[in-house]
C-alpha cells in the first residue's frame, strides 16, 4: 500500500508533510478501512449517502464515509511538491 501511495503521490505532485512518514499514512489508511466495512456491515446509513457538491458546477455526488476519511486524511499528511501549483 506504500508503494502504490508512493505512486500515485509522484503522479500527482504531492509529498509527505515533514514529521509524518508514507508508512504512517498507510497504516491509518488502512485502519479507516477496516474500521469503515465493519460499520458499513452495521448499519449503512451511517456511513453511505454522504451528499457533497463536488460533481461538475458543483453538483451534488453521493459519498461514502471512508471517502471523506481517507479526504481528511490525506489533505493532514499530504502537500504539493510545488506549494503555489499552476
Amino acid at each position: 500500500y506504500e508503494d502504490l501511495i508512493g505512486s500515485a503521490f509522484a503522479v500527482l505532485g504531492l509529498r509527505v508533510k515533514p514529521g509524518f512518514t508514507l508508512r504512517q499514512l498507510s497504516i491509518a489508511a488502512i485502519s479507516l478501512a477496516e474500521g469503515c466495512t465493519l460499520w458499513d456491515r452495521i448499519d449503512t446509513s451511517s456511513t453511505r449517502g454522504i451528499l457533497r457538491p463536488t460533481g461538475p458546477d458543483g453538483e451534488t455526488q453521493e459519498w461514502m464515509l471512508y471517502a471523506v476519511g481517507l479526504e481528511a486524511l490525506l489533505w493532514q499528511f499530504a502537500e504539493w511538491n510545488d506549494p503555489e501549483p499552476t
